[in-house]
Formats: structure tokens, C-alpha cells, sequence
């Protein structure tokens, strides 16, 4: 009830909802507020939307799922309640969108059990093509496939990979907790093995932010400095050449909220 009061329809900010539990009783100790909306978020009560536009930090609303999701995307009005067809759709996305993966990959990012995975994967496998049998020619990337976990990509995706290989090696900086890095069981195969522990400090749970370069995170990367006079600081795993260094000034002065 209370948060159907407070988000109403507009939205609200966690701070506008955490106010608002307290005031109803409820005491917002170190963690509970985080941990009341990532349940709400889990069963589907809430989402995220909008960025908020006067909060004094950078966050997204949390919009009732009832109001801001399309309606008749849920399990039930998509698919009937059938599990398997949208454990094949999701499947789908994740693979189009994440590929080349494994699927065990998906079973860690989903949470889902390997052997429904396995059986809905069958219903979609002629879309999807071995990325070591692909890429098998001399010269090809050296991402491999490890033993009995074979990397899947979509088949007509090779062709756009390899257009965009030249674009996509260029310098990068991503955000906290970006997909590239988050998305898949097995990091190492971007974050170099004696920088990962630096990624995530003390694991805690909270990501840094990453340079990335030619496929490989080159470093971290952090804003400082007053608002509205932010600079970029890059803590190199080695030393950036004068172009990958201009490319890094150039993506920070393009970065949405560099000083904000």
C-alpha cells in the first residue's frame, strides 16, 4: 500500500520511499531499504524507470511494474504461462544481445535451471552457430570455447561482428556496473587475472568503473573534482598511448553525467 501511495503513477526516488517507510513505521536501519526494494524488485512489484530529474544524484525512479510495464508482458499474458516458450525467449535475447555465450552463462546471469535451459535451447539452436567452428579460420578472435562449454553466437551476427571489430576495439569507458563485464559466469576473459580482485575491492559487491580497450579492460577510470569542473582520472594497469589517452578525455567530455 505504501508504495503504491508514494510511486503512485509518477514515480518516486528510494529516498522519497525510505522517508515514507519510516513514517509508516518501519525502520530504515543500515541496508533495509535497499534490501525492501530489491525484494519488491524480485517479485516483480516495482521496476526501474526514468532517470529522476530533481534528485541531487544520478538515479532512476522505482515505477510501479503495473504502471510503467507494457501490459500483457508478464509470464501469463505473453506466454499463455507457458515456462518454456519464455525461458526460449529469454534465452533468445540473452544469446542476440550477449553472444558468443555459453549457456551455462545464461543459467548464471538468468538463475535458471540448466536442464530447462538445455531443453528450450533445443527449440532455437538452428538460429545459433558455434563461435569456435566460426571463427575457426587463421587470424580469427581468440576467444575459445572452454572444454564442454561451447560458445553460441547468432549466425547472421558474424558478418556485423566482423564490420564492427575496428569500432568496437576502440577505447571505452564504462559505467559501474556495465553488461559487458556483469553479464557473463566467468570475467577473466575481459579483466586481466591479476587486476580482477582491484575490480571489485574487497568483494563487496560494488564495481568499479573500467576503461576498455581492444576487447581487454586496460584500467579503471573515476571522475574528480567539484561539479561542473570534473575531470577524468585513469588508473592504468600500463601506460595509455597519447591516442588511447585523447580517446579517454574525448569519452569522459561525451559522458552524460561527467559533471554532474
Amino acid at each position: 500500500q505504501i508504495i503504491h501511495e508514494v510511486a503512485g503513477k509518477h514515480g518516486a526516488t528510494r529516498a522519497q520511499l525510505f522517508e515514507a517507510f519510516e513514517q509508516a513505521g518501519i525502520p530504515m536501519g543500515p541496508g533495509s531499504g535497499y534490501h525492501l526494494v530489491r525484494s519488491m524488485l524480485h517479485a516483480g512489484t516495482v521496476v526501474y524507470g526514468p532517470i529522476a530529474e530533481e534528485s541531487n544524484r544520478v538515479e532512476n525512479l522505482v515505477m510501479l511494474a503495473k504502471d510503467w510495464l507494457p501490459s500483457g508482458t508478464e509470464l501469463e499474458g505473453a506466454f499463455n504461462g507457458d515456462e518454456h516458450a519464455a525461458i526460449a525467449e529469454l534465452l533468445r535475447r540473452y544469446l542476440n544481445s550477449h553472444g558468443p555465450a555459453t549457456l551455462r552463462d545464461f543459467a548464471w546471469w538468468s538463475k535458471l535451471p540448466l536442464g530447462k535451459i538445455r531443453k528450450a535451447f533445443a527449440d532455437i539452436h538452428t538460429d545459433y552457430v558455434s563461435w569456435d567452428t566460426a571463427t575457426s579460420a587463421p587470424g580469427s578472435s581468440a576467444i575459445k570455447s572452454v572444454p564442454g562449454e561451447e560458445l553460441w553466437v547468432r549466425e547472421d551476427a558474424l558478418g556485423k561482428i566482423a564490420e564492427h571489430e575496428k569500432e568496437a576495439n576502440k577505447l571505452r569507458l564504462l559505467a559501474a556496473f556495465d553488461e559487458i563485464i556483469l553479464g557473463y559466469q566467468d570475467r577473466m576473459y575481459i579483466v586481466p587475472e591479476q587486476h580482477h580482485a582491484a575490480l571489485v575491492p574487497g568483494n563487496n559487491g560494488v564495481f568499479r568503473q573500467a576503461v576498455v580497450a581492444s576487447g581487454e579492460v586496460v584500467g579503471f577510470w573515476k571522475r574528480q573534482g567539484p561539479a561542473s569542473k570534473r575531470k577524468i582520472e585513469v588508473e592504468e594497469f600500463k601506460a595509455l598511448s597519447a591516442t588511447r589517452a585523447k580517446q579517454a578525455q574525448a569519452r569522459f567530455n561525451a559522458y552524460p553525467f561527467a559533471n554532474s
